[in-house]
């Protein structure tokens, strides 16, 4: 057996061997030994580096004014002379200058360096024994994202210094989140007030306008002199013009609130553009200007989207072009624009005029509500702006768009263009009663108006008057309710906002309380005409619903629709032949 040596092991060469990156210090940093690893490391040799200052050997990188590693390292060491305890130091950015064989330069490190004493038997400081843990490989992947476990360990102790600013920023968002909270409800409450202020001015406008225009319509069917018939039609012109405000108004606050719905029902293309035009066909001849009509003859002749909502953007356009326009032509030219597979269409219409045209700088304010060319031209033609700004958001709700091109003095030419379905079906010729005289109704109703306002009591009896029929009046809803129990009404007019009970709950007591075989058909009658007022009064057990001011046309047309009750049957619910109506807004 071979006897074990009692000589001590070369400690130079198993230092020099260590795997780890050492170096050993004496206390005035001057370099005595090296590790074989820190040699290959640092790009050194023994003989350059031993005997030498570490900082003479090791300084920054000149180029990179912001390196602290060797300052920072220096600070180390001098604690460690001056306290004789370890030093731990945390990663180090170190830019090891690379050998001119090697191109030059310097080569970005990143250590974790330690930094202990060797001390004497008396405590005295002996060496410093400086090793680095390479923590470059870690670094670069921490950079591209990789080995994203083995980086959050080495994150931990950092991650713990940032809970604390974590949880104050966190405080941070909370409080905004309250802020944006308290904030929004102040703009909720402003809409729902805003909301409140358009529906009561709405019902407090129309609620007179019913009354001015509807007793002004009976006094035209009645014989009058040259001078007085005209005087009346400048009242009902005038009427009309402020009901279009209004209507204007609660377009752009439904548009506001994102409650202006498209709806979707098969029409007749060219029935759709002649009544556009017959409704500016009499204003254009007073102003003696040519109306000049082109439908090419590949548009569809039915298609299938909202024609009122259509209708309402062509005679807003053919209404101003005839107003800005003396002595001139107005054109109106239809054409196919666009087939899709789908079975769809884009239809474009252009309104050519011969007028005042528009000044260059103002174009691009013709869409933006309240918007008009200047304060002479709304003093000398009216209006309130908002007539294009609601073209627009229709149009674009229609999938389309809407443009303009005018030369001063010369003309504009608006073009819009939408998307709607063709269709197949074929409609039934329309039969106009608008230019016919009214005749009175068939057949004689029952009639219960329900209405609050004793002038509107008196528009509404002389229209039933005019059609043939009498009617007995109930002022609130609980006087409605009481009326039904003791006759049975073939229709209500029922008016909504009226004292003790109103006409939505009055509807639902009707439709609960009262036998299905004596159900009448009720018409809301209302001066509430904002969003979801319709939708409201059907849910409420309504058959259709009229909004104030109401034409004489507008009510025969609802009355018959109307079946006597001595010559229709009793349906499930009693009170109704079909589905309840869209409406006759």
């Amino acid at each position: 057996m071979a006897r074990r040596s009692s000589a001590l092991p070369d400690f130079r060469r198993l230092f020099e061997a260590a795997p780890g990156l050492y170096l050993a210090l004496s206390p005035e940093l001057v370099i005595l030994a090296a590790s074989d690893a820190y040699l290959q490391a640092t790009m050194t040799a023994r003989e350059a580096i031993v005997g030498r200052s570490l900082f003479d050997i090791f300084p920054d990188n000149p180029d990179d004014v912001a390196a602290s590693g060797v300052s920072n390292l220096r600070a180390s060491l001098e604690r460690v002379i001056a306290t004789h305890a370890p030093d731990a130091m945390a990663v180090q950015k170190y830019d090891v200058r690379r050998p001119a064989a090697d191109g030059g330069g310097f080569e970005e490190r990143y250590w974790s360096p330690l930094n202990a004493p060797v001390l004497g038997a008396a405590g005295e400081l002996l060496y410093i024994l400086h090793r680095v843990e390479d923590v470059t490989e870690f670094i670069h992947l921490k950079r591209q994202g990789a080995a994203q476990q083995r980086v959050a360990e080495q994150l931990r102790a950092q991650a713990e210094r940032m809970e604390l600013e974590v949880f104050q920023r966190a405080q941070q968002i909370q409080e905004s989140n309250r802020s944006l909270r308290q904030a929004n409800d102040e703009l909720n409450r402003i809409d729902r007030s805003k909301a409140l202020f358009f529906a009561n001015m709405s019902h407090e406008l129309r609620t007179p306008l019913n009354a001015i225009i509807g007793l002004n319509g009976l006094l035209l069917d009645t014989t009058l002199t040259a001078r007085q018939r005209d005087y009346v039609e400048t009242v009902r012109t005038s009427g009309e013009f402020l009901l279009q405000i209004i209507n204007d108004i609660l377009d752009l606050s439904k548009i506001e609130a994102g409650h202006l719905v498209i709806e979707e029902q098969p029409f007749d293309m060219r029935r759709y553009l002649e009544d556009s035009l017959s409704l500016v066909r009499s204003k254009a001849a007073e102003s003696e200007v040519e109306l000049d009509f082109h439908c090419a003859p590949e548009v569809p002749a039915v298609v299938v989207g909202d024609v009122s909502r259509l209708r309402q953007v062509l005679v807003n356009l053919l209404s101003n072009a005839v107003k800005f326009t003396s002595h001139g032509t107005v054109q109106l030219d239809v054409s196919l624009a666009k087939t899709y597979d789908d079975g769809s269409c884009r239809i474009s219409i252009m309104v050519r005029d011969t007028g005042i045209g528009i000044p260059p700088d103002r174009v691009s304010r013709l869409f933006q509500p309240y918007s008009q060319i200047d304060a002479a031209t709304a003093r000398i033609y009216g209006g309130t702006g908002l007539g294009l700004a609601i073209c627009k958001h229709l149009v674009e709700q229609m999938d389309g768009s809407i443009r303009v091109e005018s030369v001063l003095g010369a003309g504009s030419t608006f073009v819009f263009d939408f998307r709607v379905r063709i269709s197949a079906v074929t409609l039934p010729p329309i039969v106009s009663r608008d230019e016919a005289p009214l005749q009175k109704l068939p057949h004689a109703l029952r009639i219960l108006l329900a209405e609050d306002n004793p002038v509107n009591q008196r528009v509404a009896l002389s229209m039933l008057e005019r059609l043939g029929q009498k009617a007995d009046v109930a002022a609130d809803g609980r006087e409605v309710v009481e009326a039904m129990k003791r006759v049975a009404y073939d229709v209500i007019l029922m008016d909504v906002l009226m004292p003790e009970m109103d006409g939505l709950e009055a509807t639902r007591q009707i439709r609960a309380e009262i036998p299905a075989q004596r159900q009448p058909r009720i018409i809301a009658m209302t001066a509430n005409a904002m969003s979801g007022d319709r939708e409201r009064c059907l849910e409420a057990g309504m058959d259709a619903f009229i909004s104030k001011p109401v034409s004489l046309r507008r009510l025969a047309d609802a009355l018959l629709r109307v079946v006597p009750r001595s010559r229709r049957g009793t349906t499930a619910r009693g009170h109704r032949d079909g589905p309840p109506e869209k409406g006759l807004e």
